[in-house]
């Protein structure tokens, strides 16, 4: 499948959904590499994979010569008797044409050659509908090009369609298509550029080698999303080539010299000299370039390259048509050229971040004042929310630097890691941490260090080598240094996600305690940030963040709106969640901080899970996914989310691959295993495996108590422990579970744990044969949850009054509650639960066996409105009338006692 198009996937389903009812045309335009066979091919394979004929032609240039070179490829996967069922004439001429007899004495003309292939694709899509895809149309041969122009004229009612790539977009379509069919039925894609996570994801599937978001960006800024150029790109990268200084990204020599030959050669030497500073230049003005050289010369030496399409000028902006041309621009010249023009350009700008940048590549000698400038710069980037950019100036600031600065290397090193490390390129901020760490004295340095890379280590989810890097850290620092703080409140975070909590609160309580005794309020509201999360999964309250003040930083704001935002989910506050949430995922985007950026992502995915929103928590999940994919870090947890959201919406084979991929990648995250280990519990539970449910879901419940978890809400599935209890007769370890919950919910003010409680309390009375104590408690956790924003526990507990009233011979009251379920789980796509709900129903005397009667082309209809499909849909599908569609609906509503479409989606199944 192509990496990312999903528009234009979209657009090649419609297509082939037009390709049965009558002529329909496909073309696929945009510049050189941008994907257009990628795409041809998709069209192929779906088009196989319909079922449809498929006659394909990828003719390159030497094939334009060559009379019916293209045809004769296009009917090679024609089937050999086709053609020999042809009228004589014309399977002889058609023959004649592909070389597969020799010619007599008169060869066939060319409308019996056109005749022929007309006849042979009506005869074929009388069978099946028929395809013919032609990739670089325009290198497509004279005679082929005149018979298909022929037989799309004439294929008025004919069941074939054309995907075609590579024509102009300034141009009528191929073969006269304009002129041949409806307009409506010709579809268009200009197939635009990729962005930088799409990029990304074609690097990663045809090389291998994943790709941090900063140089997923640049790779999208270098190649104008152009995924040839891309992949040209990251494979030079690949084989070590290294761009010139400058420029992170190599422009492999193909590149350069197809580029540079082509258009960039051709140009005077006036308007390449000129072009070389608007490349230097990064946003050149038409006030800079006149500045830069003689002013009054600079139309005609502008001209050339407008005329060439390498440049245009909007407003007093002057930009390059693709950005290719500028890094090949770039990469061509030599170096004393390139720092000449920077030398000069540093001298034009008043911004001190771009005469930084002009002045670092303007030299490549050290020297200390350069260095300094642009260390200042780096801080200005970050400060204004631009990682990526302050890594680099601060990259240049370290090349800089004399070699005798051991100190001021070691820290401008430290500060491009944390760049680089906020940015999501852990594996450079590595690279600089370990350099630093050789250049630390012992004591206060190196244990700075060790702490920098432990973060990085933590990231990675790689929590052994990170406790041994903070350990390590802790006996460098003296008590008193603020490093000393800095490793206890890591330490807390690091025993968070081990599941330590008792552990992780002391180490927290340390930091605090550390940093009040030196005063510094900015490490004790980060160790306050760390309370305040373990007294949240603790169940002690979710404590304000009362070590102090406001958050002063970005990255500060983000981790107590994150840890506000869990508490609000706890509470049952949705809204404030989402405000907290989407702010910190706004401003985190904003300040190019990719590691806020993929927490926040999880916690929206948290989120929208409990709100029932499950399409959009899968999408926040699988988000968070790609981040730590492409940040090369752990993605446990995600895992974990997406085989829960699989679980609960009853996708069983992919709950069950990504909950084992989640359990092999967890390590020692023990959050990720508990969400891996219930999403295996729930989805047994639902299916009905109730010894597996009750395995996995004790599991879960041991591992939340050998981590101190007492915050009911933090994880939705320990309820669910007690209802597997109870299937499997296990009532004294249920009666402790619900207990648990009571007792909790009670002196936390949670409703949703009461909510539980009281459901699973209900079928344990049941159980026991209670049936009116049952009933009273169901009623209870229906109520309950009705005040809550939690859909998918109001239907289980609608499920459960029920089926409670069901067995109490309440049959009204029954299918009242039931109905109601199954509206639920059918909105919120949990079709597991919904055939429960289906199954309980039928147990119902009344109305609902009313379906036994429907005959089988009623059910047929119905079971298809009930999908949300129109008559007209209805009547091609099942090839009818649109009146017979209608006939058979106003039977079954008869039958059924309905009156609507959407009383129909409770009593039968959706189906595709």
């Amino acid at each position: 499948m192509a990496v990312g198009r999903r528009s234009e996937r979209d657009a090649l389903v419609a297509f082939l959904d037009d390709v049965p009812t009558g002529p329909a045309a496909l073309l696929l335009e945009g510049e050189p590499g941008i994907g257009k066979s990628t795409l041809w091919s998709e069209a192929v394979g779906l088009a196989r994979g319909r079922g449809y004929r498929v006659l394909t032609c990828r003719p390159t240039g030497s094939d334009a010569e060559l009379s019916f070179s293209g045809l004769g490829d296009l009917l090679r996967e024609a089937p050999d008797d086709a053609i020999a069922e042809l009228p004589p004439p014309q399977a002889e001429a058609l023959e004649i044409a592909l070389l597969r007899r020799p010619a007599g004495r008169r060869p066939p003309g060319p409308r019996a050659v056109s005749l022929a292939a007309l006849s042979l694709l009506e005869a074929l899509g009388a069978d099946a509908p028929v395809v013919v895809a032609v990739d670089d149309v325009r290198w497509l041969d004279g005679a082929t090009d005149r018979v298909l122009t022929f037989a799309a004229r004439r294929l008025t009612d004919g069941r074939v369609g054309f995907v075609l790539a590579g024509g102009d977009a300034d141009a009528p379509p191929p073969f006269g298509l304009h002129d041949a069919i409806d307009g409506d039925r010709i579809r268009r894609i200009t197939v635009g550029p990729l962005d930088a996570g799409e990029l990304a994801d074609l690097v990663l599937e045809r090389t291998g080698r994943s790709m941090p978001p900063s140089e997923a960006r640049m790779l999208e800024e270098v190649s104008g999303g152009n995924p040839f150029f891309a992949l040209e790109i990251a494979r030079a990268a690949e084989r070590g080539d290294r761009g010139v200084t400058g420029q992170s990204l190599p422009i492999p020599r193909n590149l350069r010299d197809d580029l540079v030959l082509r258009r960039l050669g051709a140009l005077p030497a006036a308007s390449a000299d000129l072009l070389l500073v608007a490349a230097a230049a990064g946003r050149p003005t038409l006030d800079l370039l006149r500045a830069s050289g003689p002013g009054d010369r600079l139309p005609s030496r502008l001209q050339p390259a407008i005329d060439a399409g390498i440049l245009e000028v909007v407003g007093s902006a002057v930009r390059f048509t693709h950005p290719i041309y500028r890094s090949v621009l770039y990469a061509n010249a030599s170096r004393r050229r390139r720092h000449e023009i920077h030398r000069r350009l540093s001298d034009l700008t008043d911004d001190p971040e771009e005469r930084a940048r002009h002045l670092a590549l303007s030299a490549d000698a050290s020297d200390e004042a350069i260095a300094a400038a642009i260390d200042d710069a780096a801080t200005r980037a970050r400060q204004r929310g631009s990682p990526v950019a302050a890594a680099e100036l601060a990259e240049h600031a370290v090349r800089l630097t004399p070699d005798g600065s051991r100190t001021d290397v070691r820290r401008r090193r430290l500060e491009a890691a944390d760049h680089r490390f906020v940015a999501g390129d852990t594996d450079v901020a590595e690279e600089h941490v370990r350099g630093a760490l050789e250049l630390s004295a012992p004591g206060s340095e190196r244990a700075e260090a060790l702490r920098r890379l432990a973060e990085i280590q933590l990231e990675r989810g790689a929590i052994g080598d990170a406790r041994r890097s903070l350990v390590a850290a802790g006996s460098e620092a003296a008590p008193a240094d603020p490093v000393a703080a800095s490793v206890d409140g890591d330490l807390a975070e690091l025993s968070i996600r081990s599941g330590e909590l008792a552990l992780a609160e002391r180490y927290a309580r340390a930091a605090v305690e550390r940093a009040d005794a030196i005063d510094d309020r900015r490490l004790a509201r980060s160790a306050g940030t760390t309370l305040a999360r373990i007294a949240l999964w603790r169940g002690v309250g979710p404590d304000a963040l009362a070590a102090g003040g406001e958050p002063t930083d970005g990255s500060e704001t983000a981790r107590s709106d994150l840890v506000l935002a869990g508490s609000a989910i706890a509470l049952g506050d949705h809204g404030f969640a989402r405000a907290r949430l989407e702010e910190a995922l706004g401003a985190a985007s904003e300040r190019g901080d990719e590691v806020t950026r993929r927490s926040a992502l999880v916690g929206l995915a948290m989120l929208e899970l409990r709100d029932g929103a499950w399409e959009r928590a899968d999408g926040f999940a699988r988000q968070a996914r790609e981040l730590a994919h492409r940040l090369g870090v752990a993605d446990g947890l995600e895992l974990a989310l997406l085989a829960y959201l699989a679980a609960v919406a009853g996708r069983e084979e992919e709950a069950r691959a990504e909950a084992a991929l989640a359990l092999e990648r967890a390590g020692d995250d023990r959050e990720a295993e508990l969400w891996a280990t219930g999403a295996l519990g729930v989805l047994e539970l639902s299916l009905g495996h109730v010894e597996l449910a009750r395995r996995h879901l004790s599991a879960a419940g041991e591992v939340a108590t050998e981590m101190g978890i007492g915050e009911p809400a933090a994880f939705p599935f320990l309820a669910d422990e007690a209802e597997a209890l109870i299937a499997c007769g296990d009532r004294s370890a249920a009666e402790r579970r619900i207990r648990w919950l009571e007792g909790r919910g009670t002196a936390l003010g949670r409703r949703s744990a009461l909510a539980a409680a009281a459901r699973c309390r209900a079928l344990l009375l049941a159980e026991d044969g209670a049936l009116g104590p049952a009933l009273v408690e169901a009623g209870s956790a229906v109520e309950r949850s009705a005040e809550l924003p939690l859909p998918f526990e109001r239907a289980r507990s609608l499920l459960t009054l029920g089926t409670l009233r069901r067995r109490d011979r309440q049959k009204r009251a029954a299918r009242e509650a039931l109905e109601s379920s199954l509206a639920l789980f059918g909105s919120l796509g949990a079709a597991i639960w919904a055939e429960r709900v289906r199954d309980e129903l039928a147990r119902i005397s009344g109305r609902r066996a009313a379906a036994e009667e429907l005959t089988d082309a009623e059910l047929r209809v119905v079971r298809l409105a009930a999908a949300g499909r129109t008559n007209r849909e209805i009547a091609r599908t099942l090839s009818v009338s649109v009146r017979t569609v209608e006939g058979h609906l106003s039977h079954a509503y008869a039958k059924l006692g309905l009156r609507s479409r959407t009383e129909l989606a409770v009593f039968f199944e959706p189906t595709d």
